[in-house]
């Protein structure tokens, strides 16, 4: 009888251990679907820093997100934990993750096109668009919730109307004036060093100065206010970038986006050392070998200026997009000023 009581516990375990594996199985995984994804700090291109990269293929438990699953947040094998984009990550039965980025509010955009404004005011000078489903983060919101301010991957900031915009935990969005709290590069709005030589007049609300002209790898370590204006020293071979002397004698990069200059005909290239690439195709793939049959990571658009990182032997070039994605492009698609500075790899 003993012996039977036995078996029987024995066949109920192993059931028991059946039923179980698929509960097990549905941990909250998700795979890797670029060819190398930065791991930031927080949920955000700009702000979060990258501290490590994970490759293709690659699968890591979930353990948050985002309230619109934008991004997740992933733990890595030495038990740290960190961010990866969406884009570029397949995510799996996320459905119980809990969202783990709270006081990190997020706008999703409703509106086909929206304006992104330089003040909370339909009549306020334009910085340009933003189109429907792109999310950025909010940083700010006017007395009465009608307008937020958001902050795009190069550091801008502008407003949008908040009836075109889906705000999560909104109630977190601090009220905030247009002016940027904070010292600015400029200790006066007119802060030349050269008089009568090369400069420019930043046309934004405020604009970040940066040790490289990238907005990825270039740090910002300064701001400058909308009306200043600084002396021109330096620029890239396409004029994107423009490098400006700052009033304690300091240099950085700031984006032509974003700067009027004049009279630059004579301002040398100063980032030799840097190589960009416009592209001239209306669309042109980007993908993981230099080969149009190795797999395309995407696609990149016509007039886009990206840094070039090397050149292959059969006419192609590694560029690096601004989320730290790298990959390759035909060049008789893509003008480089400097390609004999390039390493051949």
């Amino acid at each position: 009888m003993n012996h039977r009581r036995s078996v029987v516990a024995i066949v109920l375990g192993a059931v028991l251990m059946v039923f179980a594996l698929p509960a097990m199985a549905q941990e909250p995984t998700g795979v890797v679907t670029a060819a190398q994804l930065n791991v930031r700090t927080l949920p955000d291109p700009v702000e979060g820093i990258a501290f490590t990269r994970v490759f293709q293929g690659q699968q890591f438990p979930i353990v948050g997100r985002d309230a619109n699953a934008n991004w997740f947040q992933i733990r890595l094998p030495d038990g740290n934990v960190g961010w990866v984009s969406s884009a570029y990550f397949r995510p799996g039965n996320f459905g119980s993750v809990g969202v783990t980025n709270e006081g990190f509010p997020q706008g999703r955009v409703l509106s086909q096109r929206l304006n992104l404004r330089e003040q909370p005011t339909t009549t306020a000078r334009s910085l340009g668009q933003v189109s429907r489903g792109q999310v950025y983060r909010v940083v700010g919101k006017n007395a009465d919730s009608s307008w937020y301010q958001l902050r795009l991957p190069g550091g801008v900031t502008g407003w949008v109307t908040a009836r075109w915009l889906f705000v999560t935990q909104e109630g977190s969005v601090p009220v905030v004036s247009n002016a940027i709290s904070g010292g600015t590069a400029a200790t006066t709005a007119n802060a030349v060093t050269n008089p009568g030589g090369p400069s420019g007049t930043v046309v934004s609300s405020f604009l970040n100065i940066r040790t490289l002209p990238d907005p990825v790898e270039g740090i910002a370590f300064a701001t400058a206010s909308q009306g200043d204006v600084f002396a021109i020293v330096g620029r890239d071979a396409n004029a994107n970038w423009f490098q400006v002397q700052l009033p304690d004698g300091n240099v950085g990069w700031v984006s032509s986006a974003y700067f009027r200059v004049a009279n630059f005909g004579g301002v040398p290239v100063t980032n030799t050392d840097y190589v960009q690439g416009r592209v001239l195709s209306q669309r042109l793939n980007i993908r993981l070998s230099p080969s149009t049959g190795a797999r395309s990571l995407g696609e990149i658009s016509r007039g886009q200026v990206y840094r070039v990182l090397s050149r292959s032997t059969n006419g192609w070039y590694e560029v690096r997009l601004p989320d730290g994605i790298t990959g390759w492009v035909f060049g008789q698609y893509l003008y480089v000023a400097n390609p004999e500075a390039l390493p051949i790899r």
